[in-house]
């Protein structure tokens, strides 16, 4: 999920409508000072979730996975393509080749595209430096 705390937001103004209470749309804000956590959610761990996503080809996993890595990597990415820039730079330092070669040019997480590119050469070095 891109942006979870507005999702959450929509969700409790829906709740909230059915009970007759009208809320201003939900917004991305800061928390108060000295606001406490009153509940926390643990994701199930990713290896599993991976194997899974590899075993039925499921996209949505393959992109959230994709963009939660770019956060973890530091970056902000405003969309797929922002977050597929920062994998694909990560790669080219991780594999020793040119930022922007045109032999690994991937432009989302789940490979549904035409426009991706990956030259066998770009593969392999990747795959080696890994």
């Amino acid at each position: 999920m891109r942006q979870p705390e507005l999702y959450a937001g929509e969700v409790f103004q829906s709740l909230a409508g059915t009970y007759g209470i009208t809320l201003d749309p939900a917004r991305q804000g800061v928390a108060p000072e000295g606001a406490q956590v009153i509940a926390r959610y643990q994701s199930r761990k990713l290896l599993p979730m991976l194997k899974s996503m590899l075993h039925y080809s499921t996209n949505l996993t393959a992109e959230m996975t994709g963009l939660a890595a770019s956060r973890a990597g530091g970056v902000k990415p405003g969309s797929l393509a922002a977050s597929a820039a920062a994998m694909n730079a990560w790669a080219a330092r991780a594999a020793g080749f040119a930022p922007g070669d045109p032999g690994f040019r991937l432009v989302n997480h789940s490979g549904l595209t035409a426009e991706s590119r990956v030259s066998p050469r770009r593969f392999v070095e990747f795959l080696a430096a890994m």
